[in-house]
């Protein structure tokens, strides 16, 4: 990396998790703030929580508007340095994933993509797959207020809480509950901006015991 690269700032507002495989980040700009110039060196996807009219400046290339919409999923493959202004009435939030794990021979590089197919409608309860392709899979999931899930990963995966609650956990093995029926291993606050590793083949039972709707992103990795 050259040094002008490495004089620039975080590719977000803070840094929330990172292991070998993942860092995951939130961006959180005020209404008229420009979010520093920074690099991207990593392939990245971001999904919108609190929408924007952002203009992205880059090197030898004119600026550009994005509307960016709540609920919106972009995908990118780094390797590009820009700023941005948010022209928006409110903060701009989003979760950005950057993938620290390289594809494998067999696998192709991200390219960028735009998945709009949630903008406008509201959550729904159960599990919704929002893209699937050759590195990752995303989804959204929503558990109503005691109302319960079964939340499976084949693979290694990274959960961002979008919608926290308070909730009741069961761990699964091997098909079988690890505690008595229609009693939780453990309870537990999940909130949002909470960032939680899925190590592959874990499998829980979430109850939600709050008030109010769970929701929850996750990125599971191929």
């Amino acid at each position: 990396m050259n040094e002008r690269i490495e004089r620039l700032g975080a590719v977000a507002t803070r840094l929330l998790f990172e292991n070998g495989d993942v860092k995951v980040w939130e961006m959180d700009v005020p209404s008229g703030a420009r979010f520093p110039h920074h690099h991207h060196s990593l392939e990245y996807l971001f999904y919108v929580i609190a929408p924007a009219i952002l203009t992205v400046s880059r090197h030898g290339v004119d600026p550009y508007e994005v509307d960016a919409r709540e609920r919106a999923l972009y995908f990118y493959p780094g390797d590009k340095s820009e700023t941005f202004l948010n022209n928006g009435p409110g903060p701009y939030r989003e979760v950005l994933v950057e993938l620290k794990r390289m594809p494998r021979a067999d696998q192709k590089p991200l390219s960028f993509m735009k998945c709009e197919a949630l903008i406008g409608q509201k959550p729904k309860p159960g599990i919704i797959r929002i893209v699937e392709n050759d590195r990752i899979t995303v989804s959204e999931t929503m558990i109503k207020a005691e109302t319960e899930a079964i939340v499976a990963h084949p693979r290694d995966a990274v959960t961002y809480v979008i919608e926290g609650a308070r909730m009741g956990i069961a761990e699964h093995h091997n098909g079988a509950r690890g505690s008595h029926a229609g009693v939780s291993d453990r309870e537990e606050e999940r909130p949002a901006g909470g960032v939680y590793w899925e190590p592959a083949g874990t499998s829980r039972k979430l109850r939600n015991l709050g008030p109010a709707a769970y929701r929850q992103l996750t990125v599971e990795l191929k």
